[in-house]
């Protein structure tokens, strides 16, 4: 009875194993995450997320500047691809994605679609091998930065006008 029992959990295993699938998560030798400036996003700030659906599979820090190497990642999803989802902000600006994307700033993501998945001995591919073409981060001042800026440039030309009525 518990070598029967061993056998079925031992198919039960490796079917479920065929099903699913890995990859490996990095954008090195393809195009880096980027800050508005242009320039690679500093090893020192970078996060990044890779997620299946809203499922978190793998976070980090970069390895260089603008590149990140999350290792081979396991992917919940049956079937023989995925859609991953790379999400990535400034840790400077916020310590999680949600609270960048709630400061307004710091942050970006966008979807890989159709990973092939590996299986067995099959070895993992890479995001860029899927069309990853790197992330730029949206920066924009905050609400109340961009109100004092109004405020003082309506003061500003309030005064001229005053200066230049006399």
């Amino acid at each position: 009875m518990k070598r029967t029992l061993f056998a079925l959990m031992l198919l039960a295993t490796s079917v479920r194993g065929f099903g699913d699938g890995t990859f490996s998560a990095k954008n090195l030798g393809g195009n880096p995450i980027t800050g508005q400036d242009g320039q690679p996003l500093s090893k020192l700030v970078g996060k990044v997320e890779i997620l299946d659906g809203e499922t978190v599979l793998a976070s980090g820090g970069l390895v260089k500047d603008g590149f990140f190497v999350l290792g081979v990642v396991y992917d919940p999803t049956p079937g023989p691809t995925a859609d991953i989802t790379v999400r990535a902000w400034d840790a400077s600006v916020a310590f999680s994605y949600a609270a960048a994307r709630a400061a307004g700033y710091g942050f970006c993501f966008t979807t890989v679609k159709g990973v092939r998945l590996a299986s067995g001995t099959n070895p993992p591919l890479d995001l860029t091998s899927f069309g990853f073409s790197g992330l730029t981060l949206v920066f924009c001042p905050e609400p109340k930065s961009v109100t004092l800026a109004c405020t003082g440039l309506g003061g500003l030309l309030l005064l001229g006008r005053r200066f230049s009525g006399s």
